[in-house]
């Protein structure tokens, strides 16, 4: 079985909008070993990778087993198939040469990657709000951590 862990793991932290710095703090690491574990194919001990699939909310198995940008859009294609299978058949033109049938792909096409954005925001707002309620005050942080608080405050 090919391990695909690093590339997982870049595709969900970068698809969610997360910084390296941003991960490492709340897996509790430091930021080398998360650019470690993406580029230079470094695998982390068994309870890190549990914590990371769960940070992510994925299968182990998936984490490190299949290649998960290409299966997120296989299912993203799958998930509008049985609406594009009701589109007409036949090519439909319009007066000024639009075929509609793109016109339809298109746009699914188009709310599938907008969906994608406004999931990453969303984890994005997940792991601030995580990082904030584990800080107490910005006094007590390491350098590290505020830079990262800052970073996550001027987003």
């Amino acid at each position: 079985m090919e391990n695909y862990f690093a590339k997982n793991l870049k595709y969900l932290r970068k698809e969610r909008n997360i910084s390296q710095t941003a991960l490492a703090i709340a897996l509790k690491i430091s930021r080398s070993k998360v650019a470690s574990y993406e580029s230079r194919g470094v695998e982390p001990q068994l309870q890190l990778l549990i914590s990371i699939a769960q940070f992510f909310d994925i299968s182990l198995e998936d984490l490190i087993g299949k290649d998960i940008q290409t299966k997120v859009n296989l299912e993203g294609k799958k998930a509008i198939q049985p609406f594009t299978s009701e589109l007409p058949s036949q090519t439909t033109e319009k007066p000024d040469g639009i075929n509609l049938n793109t016109l339809q792909t298109n746009n699914l096409d188009n709310f599938l990657k907008e969906s994608a954005t406004i999931v990453k925001m969303l984890e994005g707002f997940k792991v601030f709000y995580k990082i904030k309620a584990e800080s107490k005050s910005l006094e007590e942080l390491t350098p590290e951590v505020r830079k990262a608080h800052h970073d996550i405050q001027n987003m």
